[in-house]
């Protein structure tokens, strides 16, 4: 004997989950999961807890103790710095996966984006041997995070945003999934009243930190957006790798040897666009894109693990 179901029945099998490939967080506890898809969720966000807390643990080292300075030559020192340098870079990743992938609404991804930009922004601001936090050099990097940031959070939604939107045109879909291309009188008062805060926030910000006309006017400037977007190309071959379902460890290797062919074009980019590499050589862009994808990689696959478990 065959029942129909109706279309807004669900059977519990059918319940719509977070796939470990999403990096998604979901701990809403709905009545229509299933205990052990909860639970397992509170394992994936231990997980990314304990690599946010690690994180700021090395963020806490490269501010405070700045190894590099210990080198015994400047060549040792400059190799160290770029290591550094390079762990806010993969951070500024990090930071768009967690607030695309976080089950809050639009406005509340949106702020998590800009608090974690603006503490990648202090880290690699703190790592440069003669960068201050106030002035036209810090308004330039300030543009390299924000470019890598908007950059990769664009590209992560507009890899997820067809699905979404079919899943929640279709006729089965349940109301958690319609809700979320929804836009309300609520929806918009939470808008104005957070585009206004922000507003105000970054004119008092940008006063105290001396950013006017002149950050444009650095000799550097228009490298840094250049710069964010090759450490968002970068970013995205790591995810897109760690998204196929089978033989990862071969779209590993081939996005780590793809990432490491890329780093070595990467000053002939900035001479084709400016005339000059800015002081970028290939060793440095090639130590910066390599150890990148190597914290991404360290970060990420724990991750993964713990959510197909």
């Amino acid at each position: 004997m065959k029942i129909d179901l109706p279309p807004t029945a669900r059977r519990d099998d059918e319940s719509p989950g977070a796939t470990p490939e999403q990096f998604a967080i979901d701990l809403s506890g709905g009545d229509d999961r299933s205990a052990s898809a909860v639970t397992d969720n509170r394992w994936l966000a231990v997980a990314i807890g304990l690599a946010v807390l690690i994180h700021l643990v090395i963020d806490l080292v490269l501010v405070v103790v700045r190894p590099w300075e210990f080198g015994e030559s400047s060549r040792l020192s400059e190799m160290l710095m770029l290591f550094a340098l390079a762990v806010p870079f993969a951070q500024a990743s990090l930071v768009c996966l967690l607030a695309t992938r976080l089950r809050l609404p639009l406005y509340g991804r949106f702020v998590v984006g800009i608090i974690g930009g603006f503490g990648v922004w202090f880290v690699t601001v703190k790592v440069l041997p003669n960068a201050s936090a106030t002035g036209a050099e810090s308004g330039g990097w300030a543009t390299c995070v924000a470019t890598q940031i908007a950059l990769m959070s664009a590209a992560v939604a507009a890899r997820s945003l067809p699905r979404d939107l079919f899943a929640a045109l279709s006729a089965n879909a349940d109301e958690s999934a319609r809700r979320r291309f929804q836009f309300g009188v609520g929806s918009l008062l939470i808008w104005t009243t957070l585009v206004a805060v922000l507003l105000g926030l970054g004119q008092v910000i940008a006063a105290r930190l001396d950013w006017n006309r002149a950050v444009t006017g650095w000799e550097y400037f228009y490298f840094c957006p250049v710069l964010g977007s090759c450490n968002a190309v970068y970013a995205l071959l790591v995810v897109l790798s760690l998204s196929r379902r089978r033989r990862t460890i071969v779209w590993i290797c081939v996005a780590s040897v793809t990432i490491a062919i890329l780093s070595c074009f990467q000053p002939l980019v900035f001479t084709f666009i400016f005339g000059d590499t800015g002081g970028i050589d290939y060793v440095a862009t090639l130590i910066l894109a390599c150890t990148q994808a190597a914290l991404l990689y360290a970060t990420l696959l724990p991750v993964r693990a713990v959510g197909r478990a």
